[in-house]
């Protein structure tokens, strides 16, 4: 029976019974009390009880200490004499921030599960490293949402007294109180019904909405719920979080409010870190804390106090401070940065990042990240009064420094998506004296400065696209902005005869302004004026800037089985140009004996045919079943030659060469150049398919047949001056990969020269991660190039070959551009909790260590720690040629993760492992 009386909700609606409600998941024999009342409320509001049954003794009164915060040994006053000693329970002051064994020795107080009693469904949730987990038990009305006002009280207990004059009743053995979603449990219990409260005594053990408070006496007011537990210890079962204090306070609303208390994640009989405050407040509607007077404490030792925190209890976002980060170095010195977020709505935030350094000031960075149903983005910007002078004499050098960003995607509609990314600088050097905290500004060369409309229709698309690049660098020169570019590619919506007819069109304006005069370094050197900027470098003809129109519609006949297929193509590729050139590009054409044509147009049709057969069949590989394949594929491309050298370069180079450039139908990217060809590509391919359809290892072989050679180049080489224009065969192009298993697959691609004997260019990776076991992670790779077309900053020129600049001129660099490097990483469990982190990249050709760091993880339920000692060549622009600004640096590097509270140090360990080791970003993002 349970009164529920809107009018009397508020008056004790409670009935006092002498048996222990059968639904309590804990219920033990049957026990008769030796008193039972019937209560009903009477018409004044108060209540009317009678007894069923003759009066008898109640149970031995339990010994405690009388008082939550009382150590005193002595007997309890009202206790017969010769009644046996009880030893009192340890109070939670003296326990250094672990639980109570005199509760229970194996913690199972607090709901502590140890791991090897887990469910396959428990065990998922808790981390690799915990040796439990706290698993709260099913108990009626624990996802009761009623309000506490309108909720009834359910009372049972072994044995109850109910005393009509004092209104006051009396209850012993196990006694549960029940009120929506909270329960309360303890050995005794006395009920005052004039004040609406009740007081709890022995082993009590208060629970609500995921939480768990236990204690040695409690106090609770019976219409609200409030209630205060002395000597208490608290569990938050989802988020690991436990503590105790002199007496921790639930307030009506399930605030918990902690006395003199503690907060870690660590567990019961784990001290690894607390956080100690006078007044620790955790708020489980918010998902937030705070402490105040807070110390934070490793082992016992304080390490930091504040005055004031703020921290999670969860995963939600709240508005506060988020864990700072410190580090040094010579160019800024120390620099502390203590972000603070904002969550200003559930569909936009902001957080704010002020950044002290001791050696440039304090720089202010933020950012504001918004949500919509069409749209997302985020506006940012970064401001500083540099005090630094370390680059005062250095040319584009500002003393007020500044980024501001603003990232955009949304649609009007399912059509029509809108982009923006623009990046705005204050000088070339932004970066890397000053990086940014900003999630997904990119420091790259040149930073974007773009915006683009696209309009997907039922056959086509078309984008309009206004691009211009800012230069974040000295060494490189300066880009063609695309002020604007239109675009429309698609297919006609009919296909007469099986005919597809599809078109590419572009209309685009290439304009850039070369920066003329003479550039100093860092110390105002190297010259008395300078030395010439790398724009001076550009000459003649690459001086133009333009609007280039290009159409390239084509028909194909697409004809396909089961067995194979065979697809021939036409396609038309004209390009026109209007082209200004000033007056220095001019008078050097002049010199060369060239001639300047501001009008140019290129038509050029190419002619191709690809086919390919299928052909299958069953095998076994170390006794599993395989679907074997072998898949020829010819294709032949006939491209006649065009003179392109009067067109300048806005948007092309050369592709690499691999097994895939075999079927291109052009061998430059962009539009500028189109190369001539006349071959015969050959391909056969196999693949090993097992019976779910996963693909265990492919493996690709082919060859080009050239018919003539190939005079079309990128400008300043010369086709007779490279071998391989004039081969008759291209290299042999390998490309394999192999998956032993869902865990490890190795890839690989070779590119041999028949005619020079020697490798062009290769590449094998090798990477290991078990989809079970995410914290192994194994890499090696090697990579080999020598055959890059690349453009060559100090000669304005196009090259064939790896030397940057000119052998026996300032700034030279012997192979430069060529690539020979290996590449090793890994992550790897030593022994429990201990992770081995290490990586090694080598540059063969310059004969020096590009990155190599090592160190260990040592990686805790409640917390991690990384020590890393790195080396890695660092790029400090002091100068606008390239390998001079190369140098190589050194560090030791601390990461410490408190898991529940945030990252203490080690920021910058997290980007430089994320880039340098794949597979990281995946081994966290799946770690607990």
């Amino acid at each position: 029976m349970a009164l529920k009386s809107p009018a009397f909700r508020r008056k004790f609606p409670l009935l006092v019974t002498g048996s222990l409600l059968a639904m309590q998941p804990f219920a033990t024999s049957l026990v008769v009390a030796a008193e039972q009342y019937d209560c009903s409320v009477s018409a004044s509001g108060a209540w009317d009880c009678a007894p069923k049954a003759s009066a008898a003794p109640l149970p031995p009164r339990p010994v405690h200490d009388g008082s939550a915060v009382s150590s005193a040994n002595s007997t309890p006053q009202g206790e017969a004499a010769g009644a046996e000693a009880v030893p009192q329970t340890k109070l939670v002051t003296e326990s250094k921030g672990r639980g109570l064994r005199s509760r229970s020795a194996d913690y199972s107080h607090l709901d502590w599960v140890p791991r090897e009693k887990l469910t396959a469904a428990q065990l998922a949730e808790t981390g690799p490293y915990c040796a439990g987990a706290y698993i709260e038990p099913i108990r009626p009305g624990m996802n009761d949402k009623t309000d506490k006002s309108d909720a009834p009280t359910f009372i049972g207990a072994k044995a109850s007294r109910y005393e009509q004059e004092t209104q006051v009743a009396t209850l012993a053995g196990d006694v549960v109180m029940r009120q929506g979603s909270m329960q309360v449990e303890a050995q005794e219990a006395s009920l005052y019904q004039a004040e609406n409260r009740g007081e709890l005594n022995g082993n009590v053990r208060l629970r609500d909405n995921g939480a768990l408070i236990v204690g040695d006496h409690a106090q609770v007011q019976l219409d609200t719920g409030a209630a205060q537990i002395d000597n208490a210890e608290y569990v938050m079962h989802k988020s690991r979080i436990r503590g105790n204090a002199l007496y921790a306070k639930r307030a009506e609303n399930a605030i918990i409010r902690l006395k003199d208390g503690t907060y870690t994640t660590c567990e019961p009989d784990s001290n690894a870190w607390q956080l100690r405050g006078n007044n620790i407040t955790l708020n489980p509607a918010t998902g937030f804390g705070t402490a105040t007077n807070a110390t934070l404490r490793v082992k016992n030792i304080p390490i930091l106090y504040t005055p004031y925190i703020y921290f999670p209890i969860d995963d939600r976002r709240q508005s506060g401070f988020l864990p700072p980060s410190y580090s040094s170095n010579g160019e800024s010195g120390f620099t502390l940065v203590t972000p603070y977020y904002f969550n200003l709505a559930p569909n936009y935030d902001a957080t704010l990042y002020p950044r002290y350094m001791t050696k440039r000031g304090m720089l202010l960075e933020g950012e504001f990240r918004y949500l919509t149903k069409s749209s997302e983005g985020q506006v940012g910007g970064a401001y500083l009064n540099d005090d630094s002078d370390e680059r005062k004499k250095q040319s584009d050098y500002n003393k007020t420094r500044y980024m501001l960003n603003w990232q955009h995607k949304g649609g009007l509609d399912s059509r029509l998506l809108t982009q923006i990314d623009y990046t705005k600088i204050s000088d070339p050097f932004y970066f890397q004296d000053l990086k940014s905290n900003q999630i997904g500004v990119e420091t790259r060369e040149f930073v974007n400065q773009q915006g683009a409309a696209s309009y997907r229709g039922d056959t086509y698309t078309a984008q309009l696209n206004l691009q211009a690049y800012e230069l974040a660098t000295i060494s490189q020169i300066t880009p063609y902005n695309r002020l604007p570019q239109l675009t429309i590619n698609g297919a006609l919506p009919y296909r007469p005869g099986g005919l597809y007819f599809a078109y590419d069109a572009e209309a685009v304006r290439f304009d850039r302004d070369l920066r003329t005069g003479n550039i100093f370094n860092k110390d105002g050197g190297p010259l008395p004026n300078g030395e010439p900027r790398l724009d001076t470098y550009v000459r003649g003809l690459t001086r133009a800037n333009g609007t280039r129109l290009n159409a390239a519609p084509s028909v194909s006949l697409p004809m396909t089985s089961s067995y194979g297929f065979i697809t021939p193509k036409l396609k038309y590729a004209y390009t026109k140009y209007d082209l200004d050139l000033d007056g220095a590009g001019k008078q050097q054409m002049i010199d060369a004996g060239q001639k300047f044509k501001s009008s140019q147009d290129r038509s050029i049709p190419i002619a191709s045919v690809d086919s390919g057969l299928f052909f299958d069949r069953s095998t076994q590989w170390f006794g599993k079943d395989y679907t074997q394949t072998l898949e020829p594929r010819l294709f032949y491309l006939y491209v006649p030659e065009k003179d392109q050298s009067d067109i300048p370069v806005f948007d092309s180079s050369e592709t690499t060469f691999n097994y895939n450039s075999l079927f291109r139908d052009n061998r430059f990217s962009g539009t500028d150049r189109i190369g001539d060809e006349n071959k015969l590509s050959m391909g056969l391919t196999s693949r090993w398919i097992e019976e779910n359809g996963f693909e265990r290892q492919r493996v690709a072989i082919g060859q080009a047949l050239y018919f003539k050679d190939r005079e079309v180049q990128l400008p300043g080489i010369v086709a007779a001056d490279r071998a391989d224009s004039q081969s008759d065969v291209s290299p042999i192009a390998l490309d394999y990969e192999f998956r032993f298993n869902r865990d490890w697959r190795a890839t690989a691609d070779y590119n041999w020269d028949t005619e020079e004997h020697a490798a062009r260019s290769g590449s094998a990776m090798f990477h290991y991660q078990p989809e079970d076991n995410p914290n192994k992670v194994i890499n090696v790779g090697y990579r080999y190039r020598n055959d890059q077309v690349v453009y060559n900053q100090l000669t304005g020129k196009w090259q064939f070959g790896g030397d940057y600049g000119t052998e026996g001129q300032p700034g030279f660099e012997k192979d430069y551009y060529k690539i020979q490097q290996h590449d090793f990483s890994m992550m790897w469990p030593i022994v429990p909790q201990w992770n081995l982190i290490t990586r090694w990249q080598y540059d063969y050709a310059r004969n020096r260590t590009l990155e190599a760091f090592g160190g260990f993880e040592y990686d805790n339920c409640c917390w991690k720690l990384r020590v890393i000692n790195r080396y890695w060549v660092s790029n400090d622009e002091y100068t606008q040629i390239a390998p001079q600004n190369e140098k190589g640096d050194h560090g030791l590097f601390l990461q410490i993760v408190l898991k529940g509270l945030g990252g203490l140090t080690g920021a910058k360990v997290e980007s430089f492992l994320d880039k340098g080791i794949q597979g990281y970003r995946e081994r966290e993002d799946q770690a607990f």
